[in-house]
Order: structure tokens, then C-alpha cells, then sequence
């Protein structure tokens, strides 16, 4: 009988410690899961602060650009279908743009204008300045915006940069 119950300890002592080993391998592994997500936040965070100082148009204050294609040209002011950056991130295309019709209004201060190749192949483009005339209807433009263009029908063009005649 003394040596079932030694048996029987040895047994329930290497049962034991298999446990409390598993047991330990899922609680740090919990624990360095969530000091990995901490790391991988933080480097998102400075990745993202990195791209809003280099490309201010992902700037969090607003969105000031539209892209899309003029339905008609009246006096002063474009009506276009546009598509609008819903949310700064993250930037996958089919999920982070909206598509609406919108009034742009065109006043003199307004820079119209499209960029043409250089002279030679390394040479960069030139921006060639255009006047309200050179649109048209079915024309793709990008506009940058005087304020932010979320949730508004009608807006106020500060540049307009023809894409496609």
C-alpha cells in the first residue's frame, strides 16, 4: 500500500506541475499578445503622424479634396458626382470613399489649372494654368475645398485640377 500511495504522489505531483506549466504558457502568452498590440498601436500612431506631416491632406482637422466628374456647368459653379474620403483611415479605397452629387462654386480667386508633360522624360510636369472656359461637362476634376467638405451639398473651390477632357 505505501508504494500505490508513492506512485499515486508522483503521478498527482507530474500531473500537477503539467498543469500549472500549460497554464502558465496561456497566461504569458496572453500577456505578451497584449504588450505586442501596445507596439503595433504605437507604431501605427507614429506611422500615421509621419504620413499627416509628409501629405497634409490626411490631416484629421478636415477634409478640404473631392475628386469626381462635372454633370453640368452653370454660371459660376459646377454640379459634379463626386467621391469623398469618409474617413482618413484606414486607406482602402472601396471602403473609405462616399459617393454623392455636389455644388462646387467657381469664383476668380479659383486656380484652374492641369498639368502637361515636361520637355524631355526626366523633366517634371508643368502646371498649366486654365480659366472656367476649359471645363466641361464630363470632364474628372480634383478640388481642393476653402473649408471641409463632410456633410455639405454645395462648397467653394480654392483649386480646381482638370484630370481628363
Amino acid at each position: 500500500m505505501e508504494r500505490k500511495t508513492i506512485i499515486l504522489l508522483i503521478v498527482l505531483c507530474a500531473v500537477s506541475l503539467s498543469a500549472g506549466f500549460w497554464i502558465g504558457k496561456i497566461y504569458e502568452k496572453n500577456l505578451w499578445q497584449e504588450k505586442f498590440d501596445q507596439v503595433v498601436q504605437s507604431e501605427l500612431n507614429w506611422l500615421k503622424s509621419q504620413m499627416e506631416s509628409s501629405y497634409s491632406f490626411l490631416s484629421t482637422e478636415g477634409f478640404y479634396r473631392l475628386s469626381g466628374t462635372v454633370s453640368q456647368k452653370g454660371d459660376g459653379y459646377l454640379a459634379m458626382k463626386a467621391q469623398i474620403a469618409a474617413e482618413q483611415y484606414p486607406l482602402s479605397p472601396e471602403e473609405n470613399l462616399e459617393s454623392r452629387d455636389i455644388r462646387v462654386s467657381v469664383d476668380d480667386e479659383t486656380d484652374i489649372f492641369r498639368y502637361v508633360a515636361g520637355e524631355s522624360p526626366s523633366a517634371p510636369p508643368q502646371k498649366m494654368p486654365l480659366t472656367f472656359a476649359d471645363i466641361a461637362s464630363g470632364d474628372y476634376l480634383l478640388i481642393v475645398s476653402e473649408g471641409d467638405v463632410r456633410g455639405k451639398e454645395e462648397i467653394t473651390a480654392r483649386e480646381i485640377q482638370i484630370i481628363s477632357q
